[in-house]
This record gives C-alpha cells, sequence and structure tokens, in this order.
C-alpha cells in the first residue's frame, strides 16, 4: 500500500500563523490607544486655548481686569471657570503679570508669574492634568503680546 501526501495545514503551522495574528492585533491595539491618547491632547488643547481666547477677549473688552474684584468680573469669571473645569481635568487658570512666562531651559511655559513689573506681560496660564500636565500661556497685553501657547 502505498501512502498518500497529507494535505491541508499541519498544527505547527496554525500555532506560527495564530501567533503572528496575535502580534498583529497587539500592535492594532497599541496603536489604537495611542491615536485615541493623542485625539484627546488637541482637544485638550484647542478646548484650553478657545477659553483662553475668550478670556483674554473679555479681559480686552471689559474696562475692569478680573482680579480687580469688579462686580462684572464677579459675575462672568464663575461661568468661565465652571467651563474650564468642565472641559479639561483637574485644570486651574490664573490671569497674572509676567516678565519671563518661557522657560528657555526648560523649553516650556512657568506656572509661578513674576509680579506686576511696570514692562510685565499680562498672561493667562491655564494648567491641566495634574502636577505634570501641560501649560498653556496666552500673552493678552504687554511684550510679545501677539504671541500663544505652545
Amino acid at each position: 500500500m502505498r501512502l498518500q501526501a497529507a494535505k491541508g495545514f499541519s498544527l505547527i503551522g496554525s500555532m506560527l500563523a495564530l501567533c503572528i495574528l496575535c502580534i498583529g492585533m497587539v500592535a492594532c491595539l497599541s496603536l489604537h490607544s495611542r491615536i485615541w491618547q493623542s485625539s484627546r491632547q488637541v482637544a485638550e488643547f484647542g478646548a484650553a486655548r478657545a477659553l483662553a481666547a475668550e478670556l483674554a477677549e473679555w479681559l480686552r473688552s471689559s474696562s475692569a481686569h478680573a482680579e480687580s474684584g469688579s462686580a462684572a468680573a464677579q459675575h462672568w469669571m464663575p461661568g468661565w471657570k465652571a467651563r474650564l473645569e468642565a472641559a479639561l481635568p483637574a485644570a486651574r487658570a490664573q490671569v497674572c503679570h509676567d516678565e519671563r512666562p518661557w522657560d528657555e531651559a526648560a523649553s516650556a511655559w512657568r506656572w509661578e508669574c513674576t509680579g506686576a513689573a511696570p514692562d510685565a506681560a499680562l498672561v493667562i496660564k491655564i494648567h491641566w492634568g495634574g502636577d505634570d500636565g501641560p501649560i498653556l500661556a496666552l500673552l493678552v497685553a504687554g511684550a510679545g503680546a501677539s504671541s500663544d501657547g505652545h
């Protein structure tokens, strides 16, 4: 009797194909996770930029700044802060005069403000996502007031 050659797939070949398929699936899931995280970061920066621009417009159009305690600021700011907290996780914001809002050595915005020197820029700073989260700064008035957050 003569044996015929087996037709079909061997167990080793099937296992190898399954392993390759699993590696591809893990790679796809990893890529999906990175894309989702990047999309979330872009959305957060967009929300922070829009909120900072809204506050900057209000500061420019208002005769009284938010830190002055005017009735208009007391009426308007709570709603803005509520939108900030709803849009960004663990968000905080400040409006201050800052001579050096950009830290060249760290290539990042500084959260701390230097104070109210006569030529210091008025800066809106928004920080979210915990202690190591991003900071967006928008220069409202003063030196370099046309630039915005990185």
